[in-house]
């Protein structure tokens, strides 16, 4: 690296320090150093790691960064989780049960693998791992099973349990393959992470969730800030898998409603929705990665305005963050989640807006 860089770097990272410290004590300071030598130790070489060895069609950074970011955040919830072993013991809910903590160790596995062969596992080996996977955690998790939805014809459906089975096993597989899907700039997928792992501790105050929170946000400051090293396929594997089971949770358990769910996770879904079908329609692989998702448009629009390519990359996901995920934790902070309605109208104009601006950006591109 030359002066001019060595300098960016040492001050973002200083300031990421300062950050991680200041919001997530001594644990966000213990990651973000980790996070800073792994990045250190792969600034201007090449290691097998890193991301040109992978395919790049659905993100809109082409340096060679770290992918570790996904194998460091769980590595430190493993960590701080058996340090803290008597709290969470006593909130474990649906984390204590065995298949879940087997077909959690399973996707992680998919990810690492899938991350250090380059991706080249192919899409239906995938997709059949992943549905055993899920069947593995549906074995001994009843309270999961989709159940009411609040629509009498959908419900008289639901009552058919390999109806209700089917269903939820399709919102967990589609959930971790969106946040795939929309990890392609930085800190989308580590802040909707954060926030959700906020919304969940604050309502439930399960320990766990507080870990993922702390962890979670130490990673979403370096990624914003330094934008050199990734989740990987691991880490939005792993959020994916993590945030679907809570959320599928704590639906049947009444404490969430749909709407709120929505207004949250928006943006994967749409993506991952809008993605299928664009594909289709083009008469493409609707499974294969392309470069035309909204995220990327909104980098090039972005990049256009004579920003730089990691300035531009992080304001992309900051601006995604804002318009989706935290406009739902604005609205859980500021309405009574009583108000149903009002959570599926933030969720509609998320809708709207994903549609409104993604044909904007494609007509300006």
């Amino acid at each position: 690296m030359n002066l001019l860089t060595n300098y960016k770097f040492f001050s973002l990272a200083f300031l990421s320090l300062i950050l991680a410290y200041f919001f997530f004590s001594l644990i966000g300071c213990l990651i973000s150093i980790s996070l800073l030598l792994i990045s250190l130790l792969n600034i201007g070489r090449d290691n097998v790691y890193h991301s040109k060895s992978i395919n790049l069609k659905h993100g809109i950074n082409k340096n060679q960064n770290s992918r570790l970011g996904g194998l460091i955040i769980i590595f430190f919830i493993i960590l701080v989780s058996i340090s803290n072993f008597d709290k969470i013991l006593l909130e474990a809910e649906i984390l204590e049960k065995s298949f879940t903590i087997i077909s959690l160790f399973l996707i992680v596995l998919l990810g690492v693998y899938d991350d250090f062969t380059g991706g080249n596992i192919s899409f239906l080996k995938k997709f059949i791992f992943q549905f055993v996977i899920i069947i593995i955690l549906l074995f001994e998790n009843s309270d999961l099973i989709f159940s009411h939805t609040g629509f009498e014809f959908i419900d008289v459906l639901l009552t058919l349990p390999l109806v209700s089975y089917l269903i939820t096993l399709l919102v967990i597989m589609c959930f971790v393959n969106a946040c795939n899907i929309a990890d392609g700039a930085n800190g989308i997928i580590s802040g909707m992470a954060l926030i959700a792992g906020y919304i969940i501790f604050r309502e439930t105050n399960n320990y766990t969730y507080f870990i993922i929170y702390n962890v979670i946000g130490s990673f979403f400051i370096i990624n914003i800030f330094l934008g050199n090293i990734y989740l990987g396929d691991t880490g939005s594997y792993f959020v994916g898998f993590i945030f679907s089971i809570a959320g599928l949770y704590y639906y049947n358990q009444g404490i969430f409603t749909a709407g709120l769910l929505g207004c949250i996770f928006s943006y994967p879904c749409l993506e991952a929705m809008c993605s299928f079908f664009r594909r289709l329609i083009l008469k493409k692989n609707p499974l294969k990665a392309d470069n035309a998702h909204f995220h990327n448009l909104l980098y090039y629009y972005l990049s256009n305005k004579i920003l730089s390519p990691h300035f531009a990359n992080s304001l992309t996901g900051i601006l995604i963050l804002v318009l989706f995920p935290f406009l739902g934790l604005a609205s859980y902070i500021y309405v009574d989640m009583e108000y149903v309605y009002f959570f599926w109208l933030v969720f509609l104009f998320q809708i709207f807006f994903y549609f409104f601006a993604y044909f904007i950006f494609l007509k300006n591109k």
